[in-house]
């Protein structure tokens, strides 16, 4: 019997239906009535609630969610039995899952899947530090937000490790895409197994396909036995350090992966730093925004990236080109004179010979009319004569007419410089001039225009523009101009400042979380952390496997802060 829909469940009013594929229960959309919140709650069937395993095995999921207090998971809420059924409310993310994203955009460049690798890895590091492996790792579960958050969600596969970092063995679980070799052959869970399938999301992010596709033994086989076709050939742009990182995440031994996904997380924020993509950009939520976009912006960026390696090399050849030059003219000029010398010095005799009838063609008309035009010349040629040095100027320099300077066109000096900006000067365009420091990246209505730099020129249209700089750490300024009539340039201005400092934390012992206004950090004592605005903030520390606050004290951060020690074993 079909489920009528929209229906009364306690306190909340089920909108419809989101899932019925859960081997567990339903999913719905729904909402809170007296708070008026949207959320999604999840039902264990009817006829599953009369067994205690399985009821058993629903808690065991909310209690596994109701440990995770992170940005990049989906947050349980609350949970328990209610109207005789048992229910689990999860926060409602609005969103599209990377599946349903990839089949609508297809490869996402590689700079975003660095950002996105980077968010699911730290989300999946506070799991695995509160020992729950995930077991399921893929597009379908990973929420990419309007704003350009990324969120897991689905911990129903999640598994419990126990205190040697795996938990019992079991059936196959999980989807067969993702699975690690040791997965497929249904050994204990590790964190190694939520390692592998990252590997195998990034590969399908940055190729837009699988490593390894076909029926489910096809699959289960290549994944023990074949490498995965080179990611270099599906997606040649990527840089080598992320091709060997995703290589090593889905390595066929475990013991060849990083070890833990901290680990991994790490490296995808060095490599992120290495990309130029700083923690302030908004690059996830433009790139949701407007994908194509972002796709020439990028590409825009890599080949400055390009220019700026290649600077060095150019500018080498460039040197040697031109002191080879430099030594080819002066060789030419040192070979001259004796060039023309024995250019003169050939075969002297004849010369003035030949020079004194070219030069004397009068002899020609006393010759006899009757002659042979032939006998005439030769007789002439052989008749004696006086030859002199002005006929004859055997050392005469040439001639090197003076340089004449072509009058300045009406209206202009000759000797005053044109700027470049002025040679397309019309009353349609004007100049737009940044000015900002410290140095940082230039956007015109959006779009990125120079990189890193203190000031910017261009003769543009004219017309409102708005321009955005993002100085990283030191934060993001726009402004918008419009100019006035008359105006020849439109000037825009920005100081920019960090407004962010850095603590050092110690705790009573080391290895212990770090939280800053309730948020983790990422990081376990001692460590640095830094950027962390500038303001008052509680710092505490708590135990992973527990989550009790450990210790806790309030600090101020100031803007020359950097990493201002706080040492939480102070008086515990």
């Amino acid at each position: 019997m079909a489920e009528t829909l929209p229906r009364d469940f306690g306190p909340y009013v089920l909108q419809r239906l989101i899932s019925d594929e859960g081997g567990q229960g339903k999913v719905y959309l729904a909402t809170h009535k007296s708070l008026g919140r949207v959320a999604v709650i999840k039902l264990l069937r009817q006829h599953l609630a009369e067994h205690p395993s399985f009821v058993e095995r629903f808690a065991a999921e909310a209690a596994q969610l109701a440990k995770m207090d992170h940005a990049n998971i989906v947050r349980v809420r609350q949970s328990g039995p209610l109207e005789e059924q048992f229910f689990i409310e999860m926060e409602y993310v609005e969103g599209w899952d990377l599946s349903a994203w990839l089949k609508a955009q297809g490869a996402v460049p590689y700079e975003v899947v660095v950002a996105m690798l980077q968010r699911i890895a730290a989300g999946l590091e506070h799991a695995h530090a509160r020992f729950v492996i995930h077991r399921d790792v893929k597009p379908g579960n990973i929420i990419l937000t309007p704003g350009g958050e990324v969120k897991v969600l689905d911990f129903g596969l999640a598994r419990e490790m126990d205190a040697s970092g795996s938990s019992t063995p079991g059936t196959l679980v999980g989807t067969v895409a993702y699975m690690s070799p040791e997965q497929v052959d249904g050994v204990e869970a590790t964190e190694s197994f939520d390692i592998y399938a990252l590997g195998v999301v990034a590969y399908q992010l940055l190729a837009g396909r699988l490593p390894f596709e076909g029926g489910l033994a096809t699959v289960c086989m290549k994944i023990r036995s074949e490498p995965p076709p080179p990611l270099q050939k599906a997606c040649p742009e990527a840089p080598p350090e992320l091709v060997k990182l995703v290589a090593r995440l889905m390595a066929k031994q475990s013991a060849d992966r990083p070890a833990e996904m901290r680990d991994v997380e790490a490296e995808l924020r060095a490599l992120a730093l290495t990309l130029g993509l700083r923690a302030s950009d908004d690059l996830l939520a433009r790139y949701v925004a407007d994908p194509a976009a972002v796709v020439r912006e990028l590409a825009q960026r890599r080949r400055a990236r390009v220019l700026r390696a290649r600077m060095p090399a150019l500018v080498a050849v460039a040197v040697v080109l031109v002191a080879v030059v430099a030594a080819a003219v002066m060789y030419l000029r040192m070979q001259e004179p004796a060039s023309v010398a024995a250019a003169l010095g050939a075969d002297s005799a004849a010369v003035p010979a030949v020079t004194e009838v070219l030069a004397a063609p009068e002899t020609l008309s006393q010759l006899p009319a009757q002659a042979d035009a032939a006998d005439s010349i030769a007789a002439a040629a052989a008749a004696p004569r006086t030859v002199t040095d002005a006929a004859v100027p055997l050392e005469e320099e040439p001639v090197v007419p003076a340089p004449v300077t072509p009058p300045a066109p009406s209206g202009t000096l000759a000797a005053a410089p044109v700027a470049p900006e002025t040679e397309t000067d019309s009353p349609d365009s004007l100049l737009v001039e940044v000015e900002v420091q410290p140095a940082s990246d230039v956007y015109l209505d959006g779009t990125l225009v120079a990189s890193g730099v203190t000031s910017f020129r261009k003769r543009m249209l004219r017309r409102t523009w708005q321009v955005r700089v993002d100085g990283g750490a030191y934060g993001v300024r726009e402004q918008k101009k419009k100019p006035r009539a008359g105006d020849r340039r439109l000037a825009f201005s920005f100081k920019l400042s960090a407004g962010v400092g850095g603590v050092h934390v110690s705790g009573p012992r080391n290895g212990l979380d770090i939280y800053i206004d309730g948020v983790y950090q990422h990081a376990v004592t001692p460590a640095p952390v830094r950027p962390v605005p500038v303001g008052t903030h509680t710092i505490d520390v708590r135990d992973r496997r527990t989550g009790t606050v450990v210790a806790s004290r309030q600090v101020v951060v100031k803007q020359d802060s950097n990493n201002l020690e706080v040492d939480l074993s102070v008086g515990h």
